[in-house]
């Protein structure tokens, strides 16, 4: 994880966990599998990675980099809960790997920060609380919804979401 692209090394790494995962549970993957998958070495896979979480990290952190400026363009809490769980959606396969992996932390970190700047931007929510309460409430939809395969719509969810007394 030290360098900001990835080479063709770490890519091979990348492509035999996300197999493995396929396979396999997180917990049932260990760092010899994923070296051998790859074709590398043990000390190979730990010159580009210190633990297999950090494979989760670097999806992550790649999927944000391509999503950098997406929640901007928001101005108003609806929209922004819709394109959240659209994204969700669409990157259904990485949040179950962040779910699989115990690592849910990202996910909820990810739906905060677009709540938090929204919240800010527009002056709503100024207690330290409310944004928090509103993530919660989005993070643990989106995670009830990404087990059940996304079964219902978006648009039903994000009307969900926005129909929460917050008392």
């Amino acid at each position: 994880m030290k360098k900001q692209t990835q080479t063709d090394t770490e890519q091979k790494i990348i492509t035999a966990f996300l197999d493995l995962m396929r396979e396999s549970e997180f917990d049932d993957i260990n760092v010899k599998e994923i070296a051998l998958k790859a074709n590398v070495g043990r000390a190979t896979f730990y010159r580009h990675f210190k633990q297999k979480q950090d494979i989760v990290i670097v999806l992550f952190e790649n999927f944000v980099k391509k999503h950098e400026n997406f929640f901007s363009e928001y101005n108003n809490y609806h929209d922004l809960v819709c394109c959240i769980l659209s994204l969700c959606k669409k990157n259904v396969d990485l949040f179950r790997i962040i779910q699989k992996s115990k690592m849910s932390y990202l996910l909820f970190d990810y739906i905060n920060n677009a709540v938090s700047s929204l919240f800010k931007k527009n002056g709503l929510g100024t207690d330290k609380y409310t944004s928090a309460v509103h993530t919660g409430s989005i993070f643990g939809i989106c995670s009830k919804w990404i087990a059940n395969d996304c079964a219902d719509a978006p648009t039903v969810l994000c009307n969900t979401i926005c129909a929460i007394p917050i008392c």
